[in-house]
């Protein structure tokens, strides 16, 4: 059902991705993250995802972004050390929502 989506996704992201050519930019590689994560490529995503948190450090914020996908690609995988581990991370960093992720991280 989502093939067709998908792969219109992925045609506009490289494309994208070579116009500008920052396919290493921590946007880019977010937004990869998710496309792998709607493949089903869950350790692609993974990859991506933790790229996405080492090439930069000045915003935060974005790191907590990538927290979240990586405890749900976690958490698909019944990997709950990790996802615990990242609900931990969101609920001692992150003021959205420390009710959400204290009980993440009771329950993972």
């Amino acid at each position: 059902v989502w093939e067709k989506e998908i792969l219109n996704v992925s045609r506009i992201y490289w494309i994208i991705a070579y116009k500008y050519i920052q396919m290493y930019s921590a946007f880019f590689l977010l937004f990869l993250g998710r496309l792998e994560q709607l493949r089903g490529n869950v350790e692609e995503a993974v990859i991506n995802f933790k790229k996405c948190i080492e090439i930069q450090d000045e915003w935060k914020q974005f790191h907590n972004i990538c927290y979240w996908e990586l405890l749900w690609c976690h958490s698909v995988r019944c990997d709950w050390h990790n996802s615990a581990k990242y609900a931990d991370i969101l609920r001692k960093q992150c003021k959205w929502s420390p009710g959400t992720y204290t009980y993440q991280y009771a329950t993972f």
